[in-house]
């Protein structure tokens, strides 16, 4: 039993794959100095269970672990490579006008807080840069970045676990450019793509754009459910995987540490390209733990293409971030900036520099996790009230980032069923199937119209309360059959 579970679990981390051949059973029961009637047992176990299959005359392989139903691409997540409904373009375009209405407590915007935005800070940054500068400070520089600011960026990483050199890190137009940028280099019309399922719908946006073939890979409790890597990878040969593994949008979940492992052993031996978005790395909320360093920080094969922004620390629309990739894949990736926008703007890399060097940076964000902590723990005990939520409705309180990830009851309304209803009583989120790659039947369907997305961390706590009150209600009504009297919004 011993030897099956270490022989389980070297093939679900992928360090046993597919096809590879086990020792013969004499063999390594000499290795293991155990009987051969162990090794023996052990093996038919794993057959049993379809792990391992044995050819006669040959020897005992590795076979792919076999997949329910909700982990396979084939059927649930790529059904038909079909689109959920509200996930087509122009009903997403209207559907978001409907969120931004005024007057609608809107869930929808995963985004820095406005109100908590450092505005007297970057506003002596930049006239502190334009007076010492002039206008040498707004003329295009080098593709990478603001040499200064790439070395304060290294500097900043090391609170991701990462020891890197300026000479890889490339100062990026946000987060969703390092994710166009990755795509634009690996990916071509046709080629697969790995994700995450759900993921976020930016990056969904941005694979489709190069015309690929988007499939979904389940997320459970402690994230991407990396056993079932192996099989996708067999069946699809994707060009990259791209993920979240701390704080994920939109779940709010985060990669295991025997996860991270078992990742970065699987792109190994898959010679796979991971593009690591940690845009919500910097937002622990757990007062009690630190958050889980960055898988580039033990990418020592150099498969890694971390990203991250600026663009959820000071505001949304302060467009800047960075890449980090080692030399060979940085370099390409560099020349696919150049060909899309030359540099990042020039004044804006120049004041942030200032915010970072000069500790202003360090003291908004120890400001704005305390914030985002409290927000976070408002809604959860806003959702958490008697009465909220009808049974079956369920949700995991998120340990750091921006979203809580919220699960209706099977026999409930869906996520866009509940959409119209909210928005017609005044409030907003994002449903499901934004960010489900693809989905014509089956589980994966099911849980796209099921989840649905809370963000929480640009609303005032009397917001959050008023928000969940309008939610609560529309859920009720729903599922009572009751409709206000008159349209809130319309």
């Amino acid at each position: 039993m011993q030897l099956a579970d270490e022989l389980r679990r070297r093939v679900q981390a992928g360090s046993l794959g597919p096809g590879d051949r086990l020792p013969p059973v004499r063999g390594f029961a000499a290795t293991l100095n155990v009987t051969p009637e162990t090794v023996a047992g052990a093996y038919k176990r794993l057959v049993d269970e379809g792990y391992l299959r044995g050819e006669v005359g040959r020897g005992t392989f590795v076979a792919a672990p076999p997949l329910r139903a909700e982990e396979d691409p084939l059927a649930p997540f790529e059904a038909a490579g079909s689109l959920p409904p509200f996930a087509q373009a122009s009903t997403s375009n209207e559907l978001l006008r409907l969120a931004s209405r005024p007057g609608v407590v809107s869930f929808a915007a995963s985004v820095a807080a406005l109100d908590l935005t450092p505005v007297e800070e970057l506003q002596a940054a930049l006239a502190d840069t334009l007076k010492t500068e002039g206008a040498s400070a707004l003329q295009v520089g080098a593709t990478q970045g603001y040499p200064p600011l790439r070395a304060a960026i290294a500097h900043l990483l090391q609170q991701r676990g990462l020891d890197v050199d300026e000479s890889i890190v490339c100062v990026t137009s946000g987060c969703q450019q390092g994710i166009d940028l990755a795509a634009k280099v690996f990916v071509g019309a046709g080629d697969a793509v790995l994700v995450e399922q759900p993921s976020f719908l930016g990056a969904l946006e941005a694979f489709r754009a190069r015309g690929a073939r988007v499939i979904g890979v389940p997320i459970e409790a402690d994230g991407l459910r990396v056993e079932a890597l192996p099989t996708l990878i067999q069946r699809h040969r994707p060009k990259l995987l791209y993920c979240m593994p701390t704080y994920q949008n939109p779940t709010g979940r985060s990669l295991s540490s025997e996860k991270r492992r078992a990742l970065l052993r699987i792109a190994a031996a898959y010679d796979l390209p991971i593009v690591e978005d940690d845009s919500a790395g910097f937002f622990n909320l757990d007062a009690t733990t630190s958050a889980p360093t960055s898988i580039k920080a033990d990418d020592h094969a150099g498969y890694v293409i971390h990203l991250g922004t600026f663009s959820k620390v000071i505001a949304a629309g302060l467009r800047l971030g960075w890449l980090v990739a080692d030399p060979a894949v940085f370099d390409k990736l560099v020349a696919a900036k150049y060909a899309s926008d030359l540099s990042s703007d020039a004044l804006v890399q120049r004041a942030v520099h200032r915010l970072l060097v000069e500790g202003a940076l360090d003291a908004h964000l120890r400001r704005a996790r305390t914030e985002y902590r409290h927000r976070r723990d408002v809604l959860v005990a806003a959702l958490g009230e008697p009465d909220a939520l009808p049974p079956g409705t369920r949700f995991d309180p998120p340990e750091g980032g921006f979203n809580l990830w919220l699960e209706l009851p099977r026999d409930g309304p869906s996520s866009t069923e509940l959409f119209l209803e909210a928005v017609r009583r005044g409030v907003a989120f994002v449903p499901g199937p934004f960010f489900f790659s693809a989905g014509g039947g089956g589980p994966a369907s099911a849980a796209a119209l099921r989840g649905l997305r809370l963000s929480y961390s640009a609303l005032a706590p009397t917001e959050l309360r008023h928000g969940v009150e309008l939610l609560s209600d529309a859920l009720w009504g729903l599922a009572t059959g009751s409709r206000p009297s008159a349209a809130v919004v319309y």
